[in-house]
């Protein structure tokens, strides 16, 4: 016998158990409802745990919950003969657990009169008691102690609150899961809610095997807790790889393509994962390269004003291209033609005399502008490791959906109707307008305007963030896209009454009163007199 590897075993089966006790302390104290904390021996604890194997009140709750629920039942003794449930009683609250006796179950009938009919004898380490919480039902039989009986009783109030904070506690959890696998992370927050929602529990006992080398994988994993061993066999030797822990994800790959495992992957001691399928995946938001894309384009300010639809069209389109570490993407001064969303990699972002004024990773875009205009790179790209991008040629785009120079307008004008100065336009007035907006790239830090300075220009915000800051210097607000400030100027010559700053590389549309009197300058006093009422 190896007796380093029973202390070894020994040693993580401990680790395993305080990991549980922790958690079931959490949901113990999270509650509203007093919960009792009663001490039992390991055989009590794994008594309870049998009764409960396939019981529909526990069928749901992770061994943490469960553990806490075991700790708060109360022992109870009764004699032979005692009456443990009436049929008929409408004031169900317990469900019990036998842990040493015999109980008959007893039905009567009150049409015949008959004396009540044995239909079941409960034996140690069996449960009752059950559906009458469940569907507040009335007792539909009578439990009798045929011998002295040892008994563990749990409380519906407790069950009910343990079970609300639990499942409380693993939505907020599998939230955060979500968000940490980078794959789902670029998903919009209502996609990883529906991906959250649909994770599914899954325990594994110490040394059990998740999956082989070679399956076909069509499952991913994340570790609530405990640990597992990642392995690999080559010439006929097997190595480990890596031991994940709490957090952990793995098995990913099978949420993309159909592929098979690369490794083993065996559980290291009880470890709780929560896991999805690529069938379930793609019912709920369809394929993740076309989801992963369209988030990635959403989230492009040109793109903007396209819909959804417009949005998934163009990410159905979107090509694959593999990037060796160091190789060019595009020069400074090339004709740029093709936009760029990295997938996979990290990208640097220099000029012609080596600065580098970005660097870019998974999820983010270059090159957006070339689906607007024709004009020559301004930038170079480089890879710094190997990398993946998806790419959109500007021809392609044009096909699918016509000019982007007609789709840009849409946005602003959109961003124009927000405006409440703007509210009693008319469509075509607002389209004027919409004409009259030049484009205006701000760097990060530099102020947009100042607090006293004569106003004279309106901005929109196109892309980046902008911060408000008062005349004490302290920031009360800031801008995002779709935005605007300095409406005012447009009809007062007052001073600023803030300071905007730009807090990031800002893109910003700005019309300035002259242009606004020259097309809309017989509106202007109705529409000061409107400003007025605000």
């Amino acid at each position: 016998m190896d007796n380093g590897a029973d202390t070894e075993e020994a040693q993580k089966q401990k680790v395993a158990r305080k990991r549980i006790a922790i958690a079931a302390e959490a949901l113990s104290s999270a509650s509203d409802v007093k919960i009792p904390n009663i001490p039992k021996t390991e055989a009590v604890l794994r008594v309870l745990e049998r009764a409960v194997e396939g019981n529909l009140l526990f069928d749901m709750l992770s061994l943490p919950a469960r553990q806490a629920i075991f700790r708060s039942m109360a022992l109870q003794m009764v004699s032979a003969g005692t009456t443990i449930i009436s049929q008929g009683d409408t004031d169900a609250t317990k469900f019990y657990v036998l842990e040493k006796g015999t109980c008959d179950v007893l039905i009567s009938s009150n049409a015949t009169g008959n004396l009540p009919r044995k239909v079941h004898t409960y034996t140690s380490g069996s449960g009752f008691g059950e559906l009458a919480l469940l569907y507040s039902a009335p007792r539909a039989a009578s439990v009798l102690a045929i011998t002295d009986c040892k008994l563990w009783v749990m409380e519906r109030a407790v069950y009910m609150a343990i079970k609300r904070t639990y499942q409380e506690q693993l939505a907020a959890l599998k939230r955060k899961m979500v968000a940490s696998v980078p794959i789902l992370a670029v998903l919009s927050e209502d996609n990883r809610e529906l991906i959250a929602s649909a994770l599914e529990p899954v325990e594994f006992r110490a040394g059990q095997t998740i999956f082989r080398q070679g399956e076909r994988g069509d499952r991913f994993y994340i570790i609530q807790e405990g640990a597992v061993v990642v392995s690999k066999t080559a010439d006929g030797e097997r190595s480990v790889l890596a031991r994940l822990g709490e957090g952990a994800y793995f098995g990913e790959r099978a949420l993309i393509k159909d592929d098979v495992r690369a490794a083993d992957v065996m559980a290291d001691l009880y470890t709780v994962c929560y896991s999805l399928g690529r069938k379930e995946f793609d019912a709920l938001l369809g394929p993740i390269e076309d989801v992963w894309r369209f988030e990635a384009l959403r989230r492009v300010p040109v793109l903007f004003a396209l819909s959804e639809q417009q949005l998934f069209e163009l990410a159905h389109c979107m090509k694959n291209h593999s990037i060796a570490a160091g190789q060019m993407v595009f020069r400074q001064s090339d004709p740029g033609d093709v936009f760029y969303v990295i997938e996979e990699g990290t990208f640097t972002i220099f000029d012609n005399s080596g600065r580098e004024l970005a660097r870019v990773s998974k999820g983010s875009c270059f090159g957006e502008l070339a689906l607007l205009h024709q004009d020559v790179r301004a930038a170079n790209v480089k890879a710094l490791t190997d990398g993946a991008l998806l790419a959109l040629h500007r021809d392609d785009f044009n096909t699918l959906l016509g000019s982007l120079t007609h789709i840009r307008h849409m946005w602003r004008f959109e961003a124009l109707r927000k405006v409440p100065l703007f509210a009693s336009l008319s469509p075509s007035q607002k389209s004027q307008l919409c004409t009259a907006l030049r484009p205006l790239r701000v760097k990060a830090g530099t102020a947009i305007v100042r607090a006293g300075d004569a106003g004279n220009t309106f901005y929109v915000v196109e892309a980046g963030t902008c911060t408000v800051h008062s005349t004490q210097g302290k920031e009360v607000g800031r801008l995002g896209p779709t935005m605007y400030f300095g409406e005012l100027a447009l009809l007062r010559s007052e001073p600023r009454a803030a300071t905007v700053a730009a807090l990031t590389d800002c893109d910003l549309l700005e019309l300035g009163r002259a242009d606004f009197l020259a097309l809309l300058g017989p509106l202007a006093k109705a529409l000061e007199a409107q400003t007025a009422k605000m």
